[in-house]
């Protein structure tokens, strides 16, 4: 039996990964989004990947584009890593510091480090697209990066979801109040929550076996 969409969504939110926003523009127009999905890829030449769903604007962009920016968040940028995950949000740039590398795609101010990159293949991946970046330039700062995890454990962090008064059946589940470092949290934590609320999990950490976690 195939595993569901939520189950699935759920056991990939235990793998920790850094966080970073991949950015281009086409003709003037930026665009941007949070992605977890990025990897390096090769020494020679410098290849790294980043995984884009079709449906997104940025895909498009990216792909008439030909070049995109990545900007690899450091530990206070969890409110710049919800920004430009929201679905609600038209225009993330806005009130956001950026500079133009010399491919001229925006770049985020205060990232740990930001990479320019020249589309060096397009493949497909199910639902997402794979785009093969070629880097032609790289900085680097000093900081801790932001990192996304499930820490203690699934189950809590959606506790803690719903505490700060996220809405499991809301577009993106993350209220506009919630803390910041909530915001990191992407949607894929939600999905999970509604499984495990279907299945008769407590979210204060108690089920009909026992505690949670």
């Amino acid at each position: 039996m195939p595993i569901d969409d939520a189950q699935f969504k759920l056991a990939m939110a235990h793998f920790a990964s850094g966080v970073t926003v991949v950015t281009t523009e086409v003709s003037g127009t930026p665009y941007g989004m949070t992605v977890a999905s990025f990897a390096s890829l090769s020494l020679h030449p410098p290849l790294v990947i980043v995984c884009i769903e079709k449906t997104v604007k940025s895909h498009d962009a990216i792909a008439a584009a030909k070049k995109f920016g990545v900007s690899i968040l450091g530990q206070d940028q969890a409110e710049i890593s919800g920004r430009f995950a929201s679905k609600k949000i038209e225009d993330k740039f806005s009130g956001v510091a950026v500079r133009r590398g010399d491919l001229g795609v925006p770049l985020l101010e205060g990232a740990i480090t930001t990479l320019e990159c020249r589309v060096h293949d397009q493949l497909p991946g199910g639902d997402h697209s794979i785009f093969v970046g070629e880097v032609v330039e790289a900085k680097t700062s000093d900081g801790a990066p932001l990192v996304w995890a499930t820490r203690r454990g699934a189950l809590e962090v959606m506790a803690l979801l719903l505490d700060a008064g996220a809405n499991p059946d809301g577009e993106d589940g993350v209220p506009t109040n919630c803390p910041p470092v909530m915001h990191a949290i992407h949607t894929r934590q939600i999905d999970a929550l509604r499984l495990l609320l279907e299945r008769g999990a407590d979210p204060n950490g108690r089920s009909a076996e026992g505690r949670m976690f």
